[in-house]
């Protein structure tokens, strides 16, 4: 079963993160700064936590999302948590945030689809975008 909890720094440290993710999970401001936003969440299952998404505020009416998962899920996880994002997805721009962004790097397939699930559309190839100098897509939900 599927709970959605308020995130906790602690989270983060419960995930087998790799590459950039692992790193911004062990920067104790950067994950000060994802607690700070107050718009961010742990999903749990089975009382483990298994991924970490939330938003960022840019300024009003704009927010960057972002998401942390550590293991391979099933696909009927899948379902439930992409159900559980755009709900709050939709909450969100209801409360005033008109545009919600986020990027995937380029070569990340699943990330595109999961991005299309969540309701966003690609709006273009930010070229050496990443921390590793990766290429990313943009994606955008505008309500």
């Amino acid at each position: 079963m599927l709970e959605i909890v308020p995130f906790h720094p602690s989270h983060l440290a419960n995930l087998n993160l790799q590459g950039f993710a692992g790193e911004m999970a062990k920067d104790p401001e950067t994950v000060a700064a994802l607690d700070k936003s107050g718009m961010a969440w742990s999903g749990l299952m089975d009382g483990r936590v298994v991924g970490c998404a939330g938003l960022i505020p840019q300024w009003p009416g704009r927010a960057v999302a972002w998401a942390v998962f550590g293991e391979c899920l099933p696909m009927s996880a899948w379902f439930k948590i992409t159900k559980a994002v755009r709900k709050v997805l939709a909450e969100t721009q209801a409360s005033g945030f008109h545009r919600i962004e986020m990027t995937v790097q380029e070569d990340f397939k699943q990330g595109h689809r999961w991005a299309e699930a969540l309701g966003f559309n690609p709006v273009c190839v930010l070229r050496k975008y990443g921390p590793e100098g990766a290429d990313h897509r943009l994606w955008e939900r505008v309500a």
